[in-house]
């Protein structure tokens, strides 16, 4: 069973300023909870088993660009393997 995240104070606080100026473009957890209105816990237990789970790990602390984790979400719900962003572009040095 999915749990509702509790929305206190703060959350709220977070919840209205990213209404009114968007989400930041590295998610950390707290973030994603929000954004999904769920506990890590359960974001976790419902997407972390998929191979191509976009959070990464580092130390303590995981993270995920917005656009990936809109992308995973689309290829989820779509019975898609979420690919990465193919429209990335990277400069490279000559």
């Amino acid at each position: 069973m999915a749990s509702t995240l509790k929305m206190d104070t703060e959350r709220l606080s977070k919840l209205e300023q990213y209404h009114k100026y968007g989400y930041p473009q590295i998610m950390y957890t707290s973030d994603l909870e929000i954004y999904m209105g769920q506990k890590w816990e359960t974001i976790k237990k419902n997407f972390g088993n998929r191979p191509d789970f976009p959070m990464r790990q580092f130390g303590t602390v995981w993270s995920v660009p917005l656009d990936d984790w809109k992308g995973f979400l689309s290829a989820c719900y779509t019975g898609q393997i979420y690919k990465g962003l193919k429209s990335a572009e990277f400069e490279q040095e000559e």
